[in-house]
């Protein structure tokens, strides 16, 4: 069951309800499933709320959960003041948002809650169409004991052997980053914009406390009214607090061309480079001791590990006339040696895409 009110034009209240009915061994469970959320949407005050919560034991027989046993809350009021006509700031918006999340068992028995965040955000649109915005964030996450379920620590033992143990994380990580970001006008050929964020924040490889950087790009190009170019940048690394080490770090760039030669011919290109580099992992937060994966093969230690994947995209789109439709697509996936070298590329995959639809009229 759901659905949406709105009453004096600014308030919005949406909710829904939904419950599953599982059997399974001759046991029936019954597990329910609820969102609600209120909205304010006045010329200076506003207000983005939710409620939601999805039990444990909710399953779904077709769809898709990202992710069940959790109750999720927030609430984020915002203040918006407005510049003279011609002034260089033309409009200013300040939110905080509280939010908090709790395991779906802690919530319904009363206990305590697993992430909190406190966000400060003010954003301005400027003379000419330019938006510049920062932000800071203050944050706490909880260990849950399910995501870490395979993980192992290897210990000294007496007699100079090793031991192998549970891995238990640190109840809490405390996490304070600010975030810049810009975006440019709608120009007739051009536009972008970005973010860039920095501070501590979690190791979630390891459980532990890290320091991360975020840098977000993105650029389109318009020569004409047939041709399109956009390219992204995404970086984010992970260094542990400790000494400085490299965690992880994942880089994706992405380039796409899309030309209309003509109203039913199209043509579209796309390369993506993904990145990702990871070091062995440990226990940083309290012991330093390696941390071993449980599979169903047996326990194994963490390896450093590192993939560059080039990926390309081709495609071909011909509509003569409405219902007849030609796609015809190929991508390729080729391994590098080193990122972003280009040297020694091999091929691991390759796809062939062709759909053809004819609509017949009686």
């Amino acid at each position: 069951m759901d659905g949406r009110l709105v009453f004096k034009d600014i308030y919005g209240l949406s909710f829904q309800l939904a419950g599953s009915r599982t059997r399974a061994g001759g046991v029936a469970t019954t597990a329910p499933l609820w969102l609600t959320q209120f909205t304010i949407q006045h010329r200076v005050w506003g207000l983005r709320s939710l409620f939601a919560g999805i039990s444990d034991d909710f399953h779904t027989a077709s769809g898709f959960l990202g992710r069940n046993g959790i109750v999720h809350a927030y609430v984020d009021p915002s203040y918006t003041t407005y510049g003279k006509a011609g002034s260089l700031l033309q409009r200013l918006t300040g939110d905080i948002v509280v939010d908090g999340i709790w395991q779906y068992q802690n919530f319904i028995h009363g206990r305590n809650i697993q992430d909190q965040k406190l966000h400060f955000n003010v954003n301005t649109t400027l003379r000419g169409g330019w938006n510049v915005g920062a932000g800071y964030f203050v944050e706490s996450f909880g260990y849950d004991s399910a995501l870490y379920a395979n993980y192992r620590l290897e210990v000294p033992k007496s007699g100079g052997r090793l031991d192998t143990i549970p891995f238990v994380g640190q109840p809490t990580i405390g996490n304070g980053e600010y975030i810049v970001q810009i975006g440019t006008p709608q120009w007739k050929h051009f536009s972008g914009g970005g973010f860039f964020l920095q501070g501590h924040d979690e190791n979630f490889f390891e459980w532990a406390s890290a320091d991360l950087l975020l840098l977000s790009l993105n650029i389109s190009y318009r020569p004409t009214d047939r041709l399109r170019n956009s390219f992204s940048y995404f970086w984010q690394q992970v260094n542990r607090r400790t000494d400085g080490s490299l965690v992880n770090v994942g880089r994706v760039a992405r380039a796409k061309i899309e030309y209309q030669v003509s109203r039913p011919l199209f043509l579209r290109l796309v390369g993506q480079y993904i990145q990702d580099q990871t070091d062995s992992l440990r226990d940083d937060s309290r012991t330093n001791a390696p941390i071993l994966i449980a599979g169903p093969s047996g326990v194994t230690r963490t390896s450093a590990s590192a993939t560059n994947l080039f990926h390309v995209d081709a495609l071909i789109s011909y509509q003569p006339v409405p219902g007849t439709v030609v796609f015809a697509g190929y991508g390729s996936d080729m391994l590098d040696e080193d990122a972003f070298r280009f040297r020694g590329l091999t091929r691991t995959g390759d796809a062939v895409f062709v759909k053809l639809s004819y609509l017949f009229r009686l």
